[in-house]
């Protein structure tokens, strides 16, 4: 019979239930608030006996197979969706599932949304018990352990990016000079180093003196402003092509991203970032 007098502590009720495993099962005593655990490795040790929890007085604490952490990592995967949801699916089938799991999720930078949605998995899975066997408690729990997982998501996860695709067909050319007739209008982006002067611009005004020059480009400019914290965004759109086999070229300015790709590939570009949560217009 529970003891009114007695108060858990939720963070030691969640501790016990994310340290069980095949081995280590954890009770609660329901009359005195003190946790143990019967580990079947050190049978041989007083302070492990199992029959020590059998009275009526110890309550079993949820365990691994109750955690369900194969079933929590396919939920994330199925809240984070897109191409990086399939990924980590795939992640967690066969062997080495685990393992596959965090390097894939470590690989997108999503580790930190990871051991917070767990705990949050975990701390609710925690309160349910102490709920259902009546017991009362405290929530002392750090504020790590109340971390909301989707704000810890990198950008190019928590932000569905739009794009659209502009009309003009563009060309990349390089430069002795530099034409003033290039900034009248329409399309066009100037990178002048040491070594060279490039442009972007529309195919109808590259300049006739043009020394080098690529066309048939098409460009899906990414919707803005973005801010310049935003972290990943052309990470996103690059690995998305690559897996597509889709060459791109990159045009910056201050307020959003150009990716431009060949006319031929421009409808695999589209099918390829659509898969990877992104919408195009």
């Amino acid at each position: 019979m529970q003891n009114a007098s007695v108060v858990f502590s939720l963070t030691q009720v969640i501790d016990a239930i994310e340290d069980a495993s095949v081995d280590v099962q954890w009770f609660a005593n329901a009359e005195t608030g003190e946790l143990g655990c019967y580990d079947s490795r050190y049978t041989t040790m007083e302070e492990y006996d199992e029959y020590a929890f059998e009275g009526e007085e110890w309550l079993r604490l949820p365990d691994d197979r109750d955690r369900g952490d194969w079933r929590n990592m396919r939920d994330f995967a199925y809240a984070i969706g897109g191409a990086e949801g399939d990924e980590l699916l795939d992640a967690i089938h066969g062997s080495g599932a685990f393992r596959n799991f965090r390097r894939a999720v470590e690989r997108m930078g999503a580790l930190q949304s990871w051991y917070a949605y767990k705990d949050e998995r975990i701390s609710e899975l925690a309160i349910e018990w102490l709920e259902d066997n009546g017991l009362t408690w405290n929530d002392g729990r750090h504020e790590n352990l109340k971390r909301d997982w989707r704000s810890l998501l990198p950008d190019a996860l928590s932000v569905r990016l739009q794009l659209e695709v502009l009309d003009c067909t563009l060309s990349v050319c390089k430069l002795e000079k530099l034409s003033h007739g290039l900034l009248g209008g329409g399309f066009c982006s100037v990178t002048c180093t040491d070594e060279e002067i490039s442009v972007v611009c529309e195919t109808s005004k590259v300049p006739e003196d043009a020394i080098m020059r690529e066309d048939g480009l098409r460009a899906l400019k990414v919707k803005g402003p973005l801010d310049f914290g935003l972290i990943g965004i052309l990470a996103k759109i690059s690995t998305a092509l690559a897996e597509a086999e889709v060459p791109l070229f990159a045009v910056s300015t201050y307020d959003t991203d150009y990716v431009l790709v060949k006319d031929e590939h421009l409808d695999d570009a589209i099918v390829a970032l659509r898969g990877n949560r992104c919408i195009v217009g």
